[in-house]
């Protein structure tokens, strides 16, 4: 949480914090490594054009609605209309979920040993349009398909909108297995093969105000239970109704 806090501390101090013992261990941690990951992605010998895959690259445009540079030691945002603007004054948005964007496409090409690697996101919506927070979810499932099953993610969300994204991919991996072969076509034309997960792949749980731990996945379909997050909309929807009897 509070990604936004690391996207405006631009200088290389984390490193230096690291003998620091009064400070959370856990930022220092998160921001050197976070710092480490900054330079391979701004190194153009390591991102050849063999290594990177064109659509992350096209989806992380599109959330951060520019391009991340970085120039001596200063972390910028270039606009379509040449703009440079320094991270440290961009939108809420785009500080927030810029070192998410930069961990995310590095992970694809760091290696692990042993039994693999678990990444925790907390809320990847926070401050994003929806279409935005679509987009992270296919970086996800990009991700994580390409790493094989000895990656996983832990996310927490409010989101609907992380939910669904979360359930159409689930559900073009329902697809996959059961639909004819000369229908897969159609079906990657609306969904990209790489961003199809399987429902096995995937759980998904609600806490209650009462600490209580509920399984969000409808043992029907398959599929997250929107309900369960979303049932505002629900007492909206009949608000609105009620206020409509009133006028009529």
């Amino acid at each position: 949480a509070g990604r936004s806090f690391f996207s405006n501390l631009q200088s290389s101090i984390f490193s230096f914090l690291s003998a620091n013992k009064s400070l959370d261990p856990f930022l220092i941690k998160f921001g050197s490594t976070y710092e480490s990951f900054k330079r391979i992605y701004t190194d153009r010998l390591f991102f050849n054009e063999k290594r990177q895959d064109k659509k992350i690259n096209e989806l992380i445009e599109k959330i951060l609605n520019s391009n991340y540079v970085r120039e001596k030691e200063k972390d910028f945002l270039v606009h379509s209309d040449k703009r440079k603007v320094n991270l440290s004054n961009a939108s809420s948005g785009q500080q927030e979920i810029l070192p998410l964007l930069l961990i995310l496409k590095v992970l694809r090409f760091i290696k692990f040993y042993g039994e693999g690697a678990v990444l925790y996101i907390e809320e990847p919506e926070a401050h994003l349009f929806p279409n935005a927070q679509k987009n992270i979810i296919r970086i996800l499932a990009r991700l994580f398909n390409s790493r094989g099953q000895n990656f996983q993610y832990f996310i927490t969300t409010h989101s609907p909108y992380i939910l669904s994204s979360f359930n159409n991919l689930m559900y073009a991996g329902y697809l996959e297995e059961k639909i004819e072969e000369q229908k897969k076509n159609d079906l990657y034309k609306i969904i990209d093969k790489k961003e199809i997960l399987q429902p096995s792949s995937v759980s998904a749980f609600s806490i209650t105000y009462s600490q209580e731990l509920i399984n969000a996945i409808n043992p029907e379909t398959q599929l997250i239970d929107q309900n369960i997050l979303d049932q505002v909309s629900e007492e909206i929807s009949d608000e609105f109704d009620n206020l409509l009897d009133l006028e009529f």
